[in-house]
C-alpha cells in the first residue's frame, strides 16, 4: 500500500503511463516504473532514491528494459517511453 501512495504522491499521471509500458513492453510494474522516470529525465541515483531501492537493483531493472523493448541505447530507451506516452494522449 505505501508503494502505491508514494508512486501517486510524486508522479500523479505515473501510474497511468506505467501500466502502459507495461502492455506495450510486457514490463514489470518495477521495470515501468524506472522507465518512465528515466523518461522523465531523472538520473540512476535519484531514480533509485525515489523508489528505495539500491543503484544497483534499478541498473538490473534497466538491463531488462533495454532486452524487452530491444532499445540498446538510454536516448533509443527514452523515445520509446515518450513515443508510448504519446499515442495514450
Amino acid at each position: 500500500m505505501t508503494q502505491s501512495l508514494n508512486r501517486g504522491a510524486s508522479h500523479p499521471a505515473g501510474g497511468c503511463q506505467e501500466s502502459r509500458l507495461q502492455l506495450l513492453f510486457a514490463l514489470t510494474f518495477a521495470e515501468a516504473r524506472v522507465a518512465s522516470r528515466l523518461a522523465r529525465g531523472a538520473d540512476l541515483t535519484t531514480i533509485a532514491q525515489e523508489l528505495r531501492v539500491s543503484r544497483e537493483t534499478v541498473r538490473t531493472h534497466l538491463k531488462r528494459i533495454y532486452c524487452k523493448t530491444g532499445a540498446r541505447r538510454q536516448a533509443a530507451l527514452v523515445a520509446l517511453v515518450l513515443g508510448a506516452q504519446a499515442v495514450g494522449d
